[in-house]
């Protein structure tokens, strides 16, 4: 007999009746309901004790121990994110984790469900340290900032952007995620450049915000930190330029309608 000892505080035990197959998740039942369930299959008996059914204080302990361990493997795909490894094995994130293989499956279904709880997580922070984008002053003392702010944000997030980057080809959740990202940010410049791209052309607005858009975009910030190998007061200094370039000349076309 085999007592398998879950997350959610659930107790199963297989009981070998001729040729048993090994258990499995399907096997067990959801929690929430105190019964006890007796499921029968062709050679095999599985008794499932619910978690309502053990005492307060045991059931208690048993999640705190669950979610103590999703934290922990959660934060060491995180860590090895962050550290450049864009496709983490589940060996290396339960080595880190300091848990089994057979433990990090046992609290996510897969590698992809362990990465969407990663990203949301990820996605919780990244709104914390968004920077305010004033919507104040003249354009290139706002084109300056945008360059500043976003260029610090884009610092600090790059490794984890690059991870998802690479995930976004077999995870719709992170590719969802990236375009949702893509439109906040998109809504951002448009705001803080609102009376520019009013002041244009109607036929030129949108011209005009795409290209705003990618000037200060992580792609941009991309290309100028890691291939043309700028430092990041140079990269900077390089998406304020663009910025106020792009300004000056909407300002030109309108002073010339």
């Amino acid at each position: 007999m085999v007592e398998d000892e879950r997350g959610d505080g659930a107790v199963a035990f297989e009981v070998d009746v001729g040729h048993a197959s090994p258990l499995t998740r399907d096997n067990l039942h959801s929690p929430c309901k105190i019964d006890v369930a007796l499921r029968v299959q062709i050679g095999r008996v599985a008794l499932v004790r619910r978690a309502a059914a053990l005492p307060q204080t045991q059931t208690d302990g048993r999640h705190a121990r669950a979610e103590r361990t999703r934290e922990a493997i959660v934060e060491a795909l995180l860590g090895l994110l962050s550290e450049g490894v864009l496709r983490p094995s589940a060996e290396q994130i339960a080595e880190r984790a300091g848990v089994s293989r057979r433990a990090l499956f046992n609290h996510f279904a897969d590698l992809d469900d362990l990465l969407s709880c990663a990203v949301r997580r990820r996605m919780e922070t990244v709104m914390a340290i968004w920077p305010k984008l004033s919507e104040e002053g003249t354009a290139a003392e706002r084109a300056r900032s945008v360059a500043e702010g976003l260029g610090r944000f884009h610092e600090q997030i790059a490794p984890v952007r690059r991870a998802g980057l690479h995930f976004a080809h077999d995870s719709a959740f992170v590719a969802g995620q990236l375009r949702e990202a893509t439109r906040l940010h998109r809504a951002a410049i448009g705001a803080v450049f609102r009376r520019e791209i009013e002041a244009a052309p109607e036929e030129a607005r949108a011209t005009l915000l795409g290209g705003l858009a990618a000037a200060a975009s992580f792609a941009m910030w991309e290309e100028l930190r890691r291939n043309q190998e700028l430092s990041v007061d140079e990269a900077t200094g390089a998406v304020r330029l663009e910025l106020e370039g792009m300004l000056a000349r909407a300002a030109r076309d309108h002073e010339n309608r």
